[in-house]
């Protein structure tokens, strides 16, 4: 007796493929907390495939709560990359633990914790954590921010007017 289903293997038409794969829905499963508890232990600080990152950029609310970590990667030929790590929960199991995951919509701003800080200090909005940290030692008086994902993702972003890290006195 055969398994073989008359037209299994036919191919398959445009628009006839699931869009999602068993893959994709497990990592569905697992939702980003929305501050990082203290509980929770340290970010990963290592990558199963790129091993170790150049770099970890630390994303706080503006009472310093951590919101998640991206982890940079120097790889060859002056490429890089980029791997947001959140805190979360899945929505079965109701376990808790870090993921290579980027947080809910909409994301934070990096360096928002310095807004409240700094009230009336202006603003630098920056292309991505590595400009914002060196702007921040060149203009020591001023905020350098960044979007997560930089501006390919800067719509994923907490940003004016519904912004509630900007004030009126802060200028980008």
């Amino acid at each position: 007796m055969s398994n073989v289903k008359e037209g299994m293997f036919d191919p398959i038409e445009k628009g006839e493929r699931k869009r999602q794969t068993r893959k994709r829905k497990r990592q569905e499963e697992w939702v980003p907390v929305a501050v990082v508890p203290l509980e929770a232990g340290p970010a990963p600080a290592y990558h199963n495939i790129h091993g170790a990152p150049s770099a970890i950029y630390e994303y706080r609310d503006l009472n310093r709560d951590l919101i998640c970590t991206v982890n940079r990667f120097d790889l060859a030929e002056g490429k890089k990359e980029f791997f947001p790590a959140s805190f979360c929960e899945h929505s079965v199991s109701k376990e808790k633990e870090w993921r290579w995951k980027a947080p809910l919509e909409p994301r934070p701003l990096y360096n928002a914790q310095l807004l409240s800080e700094k009230p009336s200090a202006t603003v630098i909005l920056c292309e991505g954590e590595k400009a914002a940290d060196v702007a921040a030692i060149l203009c020591p008086d001023h905020i350098a921010v960044s979007t997560m994902g930089g501006s390919n993702a800067a719509g994923k972003t907490i940003k004016p007017p519904d912004n509630q890290f900007i004030t009126s006195s802060q200028q980008i």
